[in-house]
């Protein structure tokens, strides 16, 4: 048998991976093999909060942190003040990861002195490839980039996050971009700005001329028949906007035609429809859609509900599909959204989370139960409506074709019967409803035919085939349900099926369709589910 090439401190430092810095702390005084192993692990990760780094207090803290800084590679500073750089240097020349959560109030009244003690450290790690600063003190913004420039001295930044900042440059986009060439990854939030109008991107130069000045960076990927100018990067790959960011962002989106990941949570619809219109502009400049990844917010005037509908419509001899995950929040829900994210993403999509949107039950329910039979690479479908808000998607609907997303993991839709009558409705949506009870309990003493108990026992075998499923969330408020048959739903065929589901960890339905048997029967086949009953 031959013997392993494994040693001790091999071994040791293997160990050391997966334990928590308060451990290594104390594995660190049990003899010189475990100090040796554990120390690098240890100081890998540095937290600066002001208090337990001290100079006066805990002195010899800053003398180890100093001795064994060469091994950090990830310094966070959550405080009021920013670190002396002389207790790191000269040491300190590996950081990969900056990320800043200052207190705003004492960093406003000591910027010159935090700045150069920043702008210090930087220029000592030009390796460090994410650097964030949420919150942002006042101005941070333009401290960083037309102050002391700190930005230029981060040739490899790929991520940058600026949190609750404030613009007051003209070329704020413009100088991040230029001090940031590799710049992949750019989330950018607002508190509050007084910047100007919003104007509409059809306003803005269409590409026919450089308007940006000096000189353009080359791209193979520009259609050379179109003689347009490309812009100066399109290295972006991830951006994120929220609040007012006003119409200066639109000279960033003109210049990043490569984004996939693109998120945006913005209170004005014509920010919404501006953006959108420059990304689709950029397909016309010979660059195909790349967008993996589109999450909207407040998606509410009609300009802008039409400019996504738009968006989501690609050129299929052209552009290949590439959409991935799809996510719309507070917002409504169009037909034409949704018929062309099915006809156009279909055989792409991963994901689609609709949370706390509108729109009519009808476009809902069969738009719902089709990505459920035309997505096979689902793997997450989640449907949150508003609280006042009682529909969802109907099990005839759900039961019209064959589910094709077999490796769905999280399945969380509102499943309702579609009523019989005028007699049975249920509330449109956005209809007020004062009780919901009134809808459970309105029809006391009644109970399901068997074409509707097949219907339902159809339902539960579908489900049951999901074997993949961990998360499955379904509210359901039945019209024809009284309080007196609330077990029903389970007893055909829910518990039966729910049971083949040996991945399910979350099960949310309403109490009222679950009896303490079948909750009692569920826990004990499954050990690990978690049942959760929403509010009522």
């Amino acid at each position: 048998m031959a013997t392993s090439t494994l040693k001790i401190p091999e071994l040791v430092a293997l160990i050391s991976q997966y334990l928590d810095q308060s451990t290594l702390a104390r594995c660190v005084l049990v003899d010189r093999l475990w100090h040796s192993a554990f120390i690098p692990p240890l100081y890998n990760r540095i937290r600066y909060t002001g208090a337990c780094l001290h100079e006066g207090r805990t002195k010899d803290r800053w003398i180890g942190l100093q001795k064994y800084s060469v091994h950090t590679t990830e310094l966070t500073v959550a405080s009021g003040e920013f670190p002396d750089p002389k207790h790191l240097l000269p040491d300190c020349l590996n950081l990969t990861i900056l990320r800043l959560h200052p207190n705003a109030f004492d960093w406003n009244h000591n910027l010159p002195c935090y700045y150069t003690r920043l702008l210090t450290l930087v220029q000592c790690n030009p390796d460090i490839r994410t650097f964030e600063i949420d919150p942002a003190p006042w101005n941070m913004v333009d401290h960083l980039v037309s102050g002391l420039k700190i930005l230029q001295h981060l040739p490899a930044l790929s991520s940058l996050t600026l949190g609750d900042a404030v613009v007051g440059s003209e070329d704020t986009f413009a100088e991040i971009l230029r001090c940031c060439p590799r710049l992949e990854k750019l989330s950018y939030h607002i508190q509050w700005s007084n910047l100007a109008p919003v104007v509409d991107s059809r306003h803005f130069d269409d590409g026919n001329e450089n308007v940006h000045g000096g000189d353009s960076h080359e791209n193979d990927d520009y259609n050379n028949e179109s003689k347009v100018q490309p812009p100066m990067w399109t290295r972006l790959r991830s951006l994120s906007l929220s609040d007012q960011v006003g119409s200066r962002v639109m000279e960033l989106v003109e210049r990043c035609p490569r984004v996939q990941n693109f998120r945006a949570s913005l209170w004005d619809d014509n920010v919404h429809d501006a953006i959108l219109h420059k990304m689709i502009q950029h397909r016309s400049m010979g660059f195909p859609s790349c967008v993996e990844h589109l999450e909207l917010s407040q998606v509410m005037g009609e300009n802008a509900i039409k400019t996504v509908e738009k968006f989501l419509q690609l050129d299929p001899e052209t552009e290949s599909l590439t959409l991935k995950s799809f996510r719309l929040n507070k917002g409504i829900v169009s037909e034409g959204m949704m018929t062309n994210l099915m006809r156009f993403h279909a055989e792409s999509l991963k994901e689609v989370v609709l949370s706390r949107c509108y729109s009519s039950s009808a476009i809902e329910s069969s738009s719902i139960a089709m990505l459920l039979s035309r997505c096979p690479r689902l793997l997450r479908l989640e449907v949150s409506l508003p609280r006042e808000d009682i529909s969802g998607v109907y099990m005839e609907d759900l039961n019209h074709d064959p589910w094709v997303c077999t490796d769905l993991r999280i399945l969380a839709i509102n499943i309702i019967g579609r009523p019989r009558d005028q007699g049975d409705a249920i509330p449109a949506n956005g209809a007020p409803v004062e009780d919901i009870d009134q809808v459970v309990h309105g029809m006391a003493g009644v109970t399901l035919d068997e074409e509707e108990a097949d219907l339902q026992r159809q339902i539960w075998r579908r489900i049951g085939k999901l074997t993949l499923l961990h998360t499955l969330r379904i509210h359901t408020v039945h019209s024809r349900v009284s309080d007196g048959t609330r077990w029903l739903l389970m007893e055909h065929g829910g518990l039966d099926e729910l049971c083949k589901l040996t991945k399910l960890k979350e099960f949310q339905v309403s109490h009222r369709l679950l009896g303490d048997d079948q909750r009692h029967h569920l826990i004990q086949w499954l050990p690990q589910l978690a049942i959760v009953h929403p509010s009522e």
